[in-house]
């Protein structure tokens, strides 16, 4: 729901005279971010290997999944599997 038909995207800038701005505006996301600080991150250690993936689109998120996860990103001593990754489309 919300991303089909009269809900979909193409039709969120006539909902309301706040969301104008999504119909008619030139940037994607039109939000004004202030305050934004810059701060240090802890070292970010990438484990990349060949791994098994699984493509699926469901309309609105390209997934890609994967069967055996063996890529990690070390963050801090924490080990973290990538496990799946998606991205909107259309955007």
């Amino acid at each position: 729901m919300g991303y089909t038909g009269i809900t979909g995207p193409e039709h969120w800038g006539d909902l309301s005279k706040d969301y104008e701005l999504s119909k008619t505006g030139k940037e994607q996301s039109p939000i004004n971010i202030t305050g934004a600080e810059d701060v240090d991150f802890p070292e970010l250690n990438l484990n990349n290997q060949e791994s098994e993936a699984h493509v699926k689109n469901n309309g609105h998120t390209i997934e890609v999944s994967f069967k055996n996860p063996k890529n990690t990103i070390t963050i801090s001593k924490e080990v973290y599997k990538l496990q799946q990754f998606h991205f909107h489309a259309p955007a």
